[in-house]
């Protein structure tokens, strides 16, 4: 599937709220084919009030390729962007290339295998990738959502990485933007590595009522969480924003990497790798190359 015009708008749920306006491709219960790629090219692309763009598998076939081409990209609202694999399929990946990117008030994009608290033999889940000449920002939680990127596996399979292209970025108000192996469903898949390349500054900024703003990778039950990486001139953490990699069960927390900096700050903000309260896995490593080093 391929939409290609000026301005793409996805707006909103029927009245009972079960179904909203989507673009979607999928592969059925029972069907073998893989999935077809879904592409949409805009100068401005808005997904809001719940409506989404989706790509998966309840099958053996692959579900489909996402990408997304814009110069201005809104998911606001709870929009949603989602590649999945219910089965064993596996997971499409997720290429959004843009000029600005502004997730708000639960505007999310996420790759996952698995359901929580399901068993199954899942399929890997996809890679989630997204690129912006300028600036990314996410912002708040939403009625449905939690606003962020994520990569996750609730099955024996891995999780996607997850890389964020841009000049800034900015996180703030309870978004997160993680990957992990998560939730009492994990049967041993690994999380993905979370990769964040940013030319000129990454903020993260304060919380929400229930989150914490922050990057995160962790594991949950047997699988190992992925390491975290940030490669920007400067990074500013405060207002009890995260770095960290964590462990509640038998996997390991990853390593954090932290280059290529100008200047770090951290005010009332944090860089961490944790063992959870009953985590038998080990922490990982926390590598700083920067100068200087503002408390």
């Amino acid at each position: 599937m391929t939409v290609r015009a000026s301005d793409v708008e996805i707006i909103g749920t029927a009245k009972i709220g079960r179904f909203p306006s989507k673009l979607r491709v999928l592969v059925e219960p029972g069907g073998v084919g893989n999935g077809g790629s879904l592409i949409v090219e805009a100068e401005r692309l808005t997904v809001k009030d719940a409506a989404d763009i989706t790509a998966g598998t309840y099958g053996m076939g692959y579900a489909g390729d996402i990408r997304i081409i814009a110069k201005q990209l809104d998911l606001l609202n709870d929009g949603l962007i989602s590649g999945e694999t219910f089965s064993e399929g596996t997971g499409g990946n997720i290429s959004i290339q843009v000029g600005q990117l502004i997730a708000r008030n639960g505007g999310q994009i996420s790759a996952g295998s698995g359901r929580q608290n399901q068993a199954g033999n899942f399929g890997k889940g996809g890679n989630l990738t997204v690129t912006a000449s300028d600036l990314i920002e996410v912002d708040g939680v939403g009625r449905r959502n939690r606003s962020g990127f994520f990569t996750e596996t609730s099955s024996p399979s891995r999780a996607g990485d997850l890389t964020i292209n841009a000049k800034q970025l900015i996180v703030r108000n309870g978004v997160g933007i993680s990957s992990g192996a998560s939730g009492s469903g994990s049967l041993g898949g690994d999380g993905g590595n979370l990769n964040i390349n940013v030319s000129e500054s990454v903020e993260l900024i304060g919380r929400s009522r229930r989150y914490l703003s922050g990057l995160i990778t962790e594991a949950n039950g047997r699988g190992n969480a992925g390491d975290l990486t940030i490669q920007t001139k400067q990074l500013i953490i405060r207002d009890r924003a995260i770095v960290s990699t964590q462990t509640f069960g038998m996997g390991n927390a990853g390593s954090i990497f932290v280059r290529d900096n100008n200047r770090i700050e951290l005010n009332r903000g944090y860089i961490f790798s944790q063992i959870r309260e009953g985590a038998v896995g080990n922490a990982g490593d926390i590598n700083v190359l920067a100068l200087p080093l503002r408390r």
